[in-house]
C-alpha cells in the first residue's frame, strides 16, 4: 500500500474495502487492500496476471458499456459517482458491489479514483427472492375469488386484491359502508 491509499481498518468487517486505480478506459489498479482480492476469489499476482489490474475486465462483460456510461453521466456533475454493479468471481461467480468513488487531479501521474466497495450480494440475492415471492403471491391471487383485504397499520393505507376491482361501486358501498372506490389505498 502507499500513501495515496487511506486506511481501510474497520471495512472488512462490514464487507468491504478499499483501492485506488486510473481513470483510463480500463480502470487500472493502483492499489488496494486485501479484501478486493479475497472478494474476487485472485490472489494479487492473479489479478495482475489475469486481468492485467484492469479493474474493468472484473465487471459482468454484459454491463460494462452501462457502467462507463453512468460512470461518465455522474462525473458530468460532481468529482464523484456511486455505482452498484455486478463483478465475476474467480469460478464465474457473479457478485455484485457498491462502489464509491472520487476523483483525485493528479497533473504528474494522471487522474485517479480512489473508490470503497461493499459486498451487496446478499442484498441483491433477498431482493431477488422478494421479487419471486411477490411474484407468486401475484399468482395465488389472481386465481382465488376472495377479496383480499391489507392493512398497513403505521399508514392506514389499504391494499387489495384484483378481484375487488371486479365487484360494483354500489356493492362496495353496501359491503364496505364509509369506504370509497375512488381511495384505492387509503381510508
Amino acid at each position: 500500500m502507499n500513501e495515496k491509499e487511506n486506511s481501510s481498518d474497520g471495512m472488512e468487517e462490514i464487507g468491504g474495502g478499499v483501492f485506488n486505480c486510473r481513470y483510463d478506459r480500463y480502470f487500472t489498479l493502483i492499489d488496494a487492500d486485501d479484501y478486493l482480492f479475497e472478494f474476487l476469489g485472485y490472489t494479487r499476482e492473479e489479478f495482475s496476471e489475469l486481468f492485467h489490474d484492469h479493474i474493468l475486465d472484473t465487471v459482468y462483460e454484459g454491463d460494462r458499456k452501462m457502467v462507463m456510461e453512468e460512470i461518465h453521466r455522474q462525473l458530468k456533475n460532481s468529482k464523484v459517482f456511486m455505482y452498484e454493479n455486478r463483478l465475476v468471481q474467480k469460478g464465474g461467480t457473479i457478485c455484485w458491489a457498491w462502489i464509491s468513488a472520487e476523483l483525485i487531479d493528479d497533473k504528474e501521474q494522471g487522474d485517479w479514483f480512489h473508490c470503497i466497495f461493499h459486498d451487496i450480494s446478499r442484498e441483491k440475492e433477498a431482493q431477488r427472492q422478494l421479487a419471486i415471492s411477490e411474484k407468486r403471491y401475484e399468482i395465488v391471487l389472481s386465481q382465488m375469488q376472495d377479496i383480499i383485504f391489507e392493512l398497513d397499520c403505521v399508514t392506514y393505507e389499504i391494499y387489495y386484491s384484483p378481484n375487488f376491482e371486479k365487484i360494483r361501486v354500489s356493492d362496495s358501498i353496501r359491503w364496505f359502508p364509509g369506504f370509497h372506490v375512488c381511495h384505492r389505498y387509503c381510508v
